[in-house]
């Protein structure tokens, strides 16, 4: 997963860099309010449930996702 996300930034912005990954269900207000807090310099990783409200455009962040279901307490949120 980190392989595929990476491949959204540029190489060069990527090598040593600290990188945030988030995987939120709701609530893109507080999401958003995180990232904010961040240094700028960090990477901003967020995987939205597939079962959410939220749309990819709500998120502020490098690369955001919406592709896989996650069940709480299961693999999927691995």
């Amino acid at each position: 997963m980190c392989v595929l996300l990476s491949l959204k930034l540029k190489q060069e912005e990527m090598i040593n860099k600290h990188c945030v990954l988030i995987t939120a269900y709701k609530d893109s207000r507080l999401i958003n309010r995180i990232i904010s807090q961040l240094p700028e310099d960090f990477g901003k990783f967020v995987h939205i449930d597939k079962k959410s409200d939220i749309s990819e455009t709500d998120i502020n962040a490098d690369v955001v996702l919406k592709q896989h279901k996650i069940y709480w307490g299961g693999l999927s949120s691995i």
